[in-house]
């Protein structure tokens, strides 16, 4: 019985070898859609809260100055990354009832992985969010 047993000692090596990569596809994996996840979200909040922001200044300010302050909302709340100027549009609209309409939209935001190990033809190049609110 012993000749047996010691011919086994490096079995839970081998195959904790052969796991490892697969676990680690795993964790990145997680890793990865989890940031990616997490970009679109706070995306999505940011624009909700640049248009919140422009209704709110657009009880005292003109509409140029309603566009600059939404879009300066947009990219304080948008907290993993930097947002460039042209990221970030923000635009007030008139209604026939007598209504405007702000909407804040960032269309082409380009999106970093974290890991860079899951390829690029799985993970997206650029995140989008649009929000839009009516006010007086």
């Amino acid at each position: 019985m012993r000749a047996v047993k010691s011919n086994e000692k490096g079995g839970a090596a081998v195959e904790f070898a052969l796991v490892l990569p697969m676990l680690f596809l795993v964790l990145f994996a997680i890793i990865e859609y989890g940031w990616l996840l997490t970009n679109q979200i706070v995306l999505t909040n940011a624009v909700s809260e640049g248009a919140r922001a422009g209704i709110k200044a657009g009880e005292w300010n003109d509409d140029a100055e309603i566009c600059d302050y939404a879009e300066a909302a947009v990219k304080s709340a948008f907290w993993p990354a930097a947002l460039n100027e042209a990221d970030v549009k923000a635009e007030i609209k008139s209604d026939p009832n007598g209504f405007r309409r702000m909407e804040v939209e960032v269309a082409n935001m380009t999106y970093k992985p974290i890991t860079g190990y899951i390829p690029s033809s799985l993970m997206p190049d650029h995140l989008a969010a649009k929000a839009g609110m009516i006010f007086p």
